[in-house]
């Protein structure tokens, strides 16, 4: 990894594309889940392990780390 890094430091790798890059010409992006799915499976998985879950919100947003 050091040495990876070491290398883009001094331009010997190719930069990140960018949007509308040719690269992306043959990608697709297809979304299997939500947020509200992940809760709701790991309350479920959570009630059936003998804990009490309670989901308050998907939408909760910032630092996890106060």
């Amino acid at each position: 990894m050091r040495e990876r890094l070491s290398q883009g430091a001094k331009g010997a790798l190719r930069e990140t594309p960018k949007p509308g890059d040719p690269v992306f010409k043959r990608c697709a992006q297809v979304l299997v889940g939500s947020c509200l799915r992940a809760l709701t499976a790991a309350a479920r998985t959570a009630d059936r392990l003998g804990y009490q879950s309670l989901i308050l919100s998907s939408k909760v947003e910032g630092e996890a780390a106060k």
